[in-house]
């Protein structure tokens, strides 16, 4: 049983290792996260910005998990995941949804050992339980992009028809 365990954690450690050595930022993306930090630098919150400017410039973010936030910001893959917590907008991030799959895992592998007391069947369960965070999060994306996909093109429609009107584009989008 402690060999079992100590494997399965072996295991799930080599993965994630393995995911965040093979995702390492392109030169192209570091010189334009470079680009970026000296802007952030130059025009920090607070220094004669409009909030709206200063809202978008926000440097730090507001996590329970902030040292692993960090240490996934380094990774492609916590830069996906960000971006489909947004497209899903959701208010979670990508710390808690990493934690949270590893206890569902780490419970469906107990769960498997208990019910299913072969190893197949305890690391199908685990992987099982830990996809579900996942699995959620790309129902509301989808759910999302679905409802954004059905107002399209009547937002188009409306958008020709009041340029046809004579309205002028920013009119349009506001009418919109």
């Amino acid at each position: 049983m402690p060999y079992l365990v100590i494997g399965f954690v072996g295991i799930m450690l080599f993965t994630f290792t393995l995911v965040a050595v093979v995702y390492k930022p392109s030169s192209m993306e570091k010189s334009l996260g470079l680009r970026v930090a000296s802007i952030q630098t130059k025009n920090l919150p607070g220094d004669g910005l409009t909030p709206d400017a200063a809202g978008l410039m926000k440097i730090t973010k507001s996590s329970r998990f902030g040292s692993l936030e960090r240490l996934l910001d380094r990774y492609q893959f916590s830069k996906m995941l960000q971006s489909r917590i947004i497209q899903a907008d959701s208010k979670t991030t990508v710390a808690s949804l990493v934690i949270s799959s590893l206890l569902l895992a780490v419970a469906g592998y107990f769960a498997g050992f208990l019910f299913v007391p072969i190893l197949p069947g305890e690391l199908a369960l685990a992987v099982l339980a830990g996809s579900i965070p996942y699995a959620i999060l790309s129902f509301k994306r989808s759910r999302r992009l679905k409802a954004f996909d059905g107002a399209l093109p009547e937002a188009i429609d409306t958008l020709g028809r009041a340029l046809r009107a004579g309205y002028a584009v920013v009119g349009s989008i506001e009418m919109i």
